[in-house]
């Protein structure tokens, strides 16, 4: 019965704290890609070549900077 008891004084008191908290969004922003765009993934394993058009290197891997 005391169990009971506790357990009755308790459910007000983290009902309480759960109204307390409020909930805050955020809204990602999306670009629409323009036909000019490329991505990441069609840039990766490309060759790089010189003026020449003698290969210098390879694509191997890509690195974004995002300013915030």
């Amino acid at each position: 019965m005391r169990y009971i008891l506790i357990a009755l004084a308790t459910v007000p008191l983290l009902g309480g704290v759960a109204l307390a908290q409020t909930a805050t969004s955020v809204s990602p922003e999306f670009e629409r890609a323009k036909p000019t765009d490329v991505l990441s993934y069609n840039l990766v394993g490309l060759d790089i070549v010189n003026d020449q058009n003698q290969t210098i290197g390879e694509i191997k891997d890509l690195l974004l900077s995002l300013n915030s």
